[in-house]
């Protein structure tokens, strides 16, 4: 039922199948033609049609025994009429389609060495499965995505190795290597193998332990494991801050093996003879999620091996 009052009159007998049938018949031009259409016999198309022009108060169709014409107010009567059936038909489908879970945003936080080669997999599985699935990305660090996630700011989170947190699920996903980040020329970068007792003898960038506290202290137990007092000299917020300084000559540093990706000016990536030790990615979620989108991309996206990888 459609209520609506134009002129001082209110309109309240006004109903979607009475706009159907006006526009089956304004465009069929025929009652027959139009009861065929919309699989029904003609007195009751006529009578529905009748009913509506009588609550209009305006004549939309002029009819004899051969045709059936439009009138003036006919013919405004099939635009409004189509506009707001077509407008209905988004209307329906916008419904059905949020209410099935599988299409909206979902706000997804990666620390960078993620980006680099996380991201692109997981982008393509949730195309894959969830085509309607728009992904917000997040570029933060692991401690920055712990708070978004309890504030209920993100969705999901991909973070490296963190303690427990109360209020928080998470779910080993991926673990990826250390490898020597050096400057272009450096004496290291000419070595077929570089071992760990070469590290104590260099200045070391490190990774801010306020800004990424994960990372810090990943560097320095990859370092004490070896039997490597390291020789920490300046500390960067940002991995583009740690390639600036390496560029720079001021040390070398230890990072991720995804950075290696990647194409840094005047820094070359060098493997330790023995393995540096290992960065582990988590994917992080709140305790409880509402959305039941987001669970289903935790259970069909995100708590998968990521083979590719290997």
């Amino acid at each position: 039922m459609i209520g609506c009052s134009f002129g001082g009159r209110t309109l309240r007998n006004v109903e979607i199948t009475h706009l159907r049938y006006f526009v089956a018949v304004a465009e069929e031009l025929s009652f027959s033609r139009a009861a065929t259409r919309l699989h029904m016999s003609q007195p009751p198309l006529s009578q529905r049609i009748k009913a509506l022009e009588d609550e209009l108060g305006v004549q939309l169709l002029a009819r004899n025994r051969r045709d059936v014409q439009l009138t003036e107010a006919g013919k405004i009567f099939l635009n409004e009429s189509r506009y707001i059936l077509e407008y209905l038909g988004h209307a329906v489908g916008a419904t059905v389609k949020a209410g099935s879970r599988d299409a909206g945003g979902l706000k997804i936080g990666f620390v960078t060495s993620a980006l680099i080669h996380l991201l692109p997999l997981i982008k393509a599985r949730l195309s894959a499965r969830f085509p309607d699935v728009q992904m917000i990305v997040h570029d933060m660090s692991s401690k920055s995505q712990v708070e978004a996630l309890l504030h209920e700011e993100l969705d999901i989170g991909v973070i490296h190795s963190c303690p427990t947190v109360a209020g928080l699920n998470k779910f080993p996903i991926y673990s990826e290597p250390f490898v020597l980040a050096l400057p272009h020329g450096h004496e290291l970068a000419g070595l077929p193998c570089i071992e760990a007792a070469d590290l104590e003898k260099h200045p070391l960038i490190g990774f801010s332990r306020e800004a990424s506290p994960s990372l810090h202290d990943a560097q320095m137990a990859c370092c004490l494991a070896k039997g490597v007092r390291p020789h920490l000299v300046h500390q960067a917020r940002t991995p583009l801050a740690i390639f600036q300084l390496i560029q720079l000559g001021m040390g070398i540093s230890l990072v991720p093996k995804a950075y290696s990706r990647a194409t840094y000016p005047g820094v070359v990536f060098k493997d330790l003879r023995e393995s540096a030790g290992h960065l582990h990615l988590y994917v992080v979620w709140k305790d409880g999620v509402k959305s039941g989108l987001t669970r289903k991309v935790i259970d069909e996206v995100m708590l998968h091996r990521f083979s590719e990888l290997d």
